[in-house]
């Protein structure tokens, strides 16, 4: 059961009703509020509690950080994020199975990338410091020292 609305309090509601009535279903709800979402799932049961904010943070910043970023997110004290991006030369010649710190999806392993070839990377980080959502800048604040560099045009 997802609960959506635009109203935390009629989402949280429709969620334990939910529950009540059928005590196995899973809940979904979003609420504005992160902390409060994390409370919600700790203390109500409820399975997810997403805000619309701490979903999106991890893409915006790593949008501010690399070129062609489709999605980002956190896996526990990691940013990991999906880029859409020319091999380059500094990738050009070697196969993806080769590369340092990125993944290449959707494509044979073993097959030499060509320069201009666009490819689907996933890239990754350690944080500086825990996320939240005051701190998704600075976490990323220092640059993307473990990840490699964008092709210069």
């Amino acid at each position: 059961m997802i609960a959506a609305t635009d109203d935390d309090a009629v989402n949280l509601g429709i969620a334990l009703a939910a529950r009540q009535s059928s005590p196995g279903i899973r809940t979904v709800v979003r609420l504005f509020d992160a902390d409060f979402a994390r409370k919600v799932e700790s203390t109500l049961g409820i399975n997810a509690a997403l805000g619309a904010s701490s979903i999106a943070a991890p893409t915006f910043v790593a949008s501010a950080l690399f070129p062609g970023v489709v999605k980002a997110f956190l896996i526990q004290d990691r940013l990991l994020v999906l880029q859409q991006r020319k091999a380059g030369a500094e990738w050009a010649g070697r196969k993806p199975s080769e590369l340092s710190g990125v993944r290449i999806l959707m494509r044979d392993e073993e097959r030499p990338l060509a320069a201009e070839e666009e490819v689907l990377a996933v890239l990754w980080r350690k944080l500086a410091r825990p996320w939240g959502a005051s701190n998704a800048l600075i976490a990323a604040a220092g640059g993307p020292s473990s990840l490699p560099e964008e092709p210069r045009p």
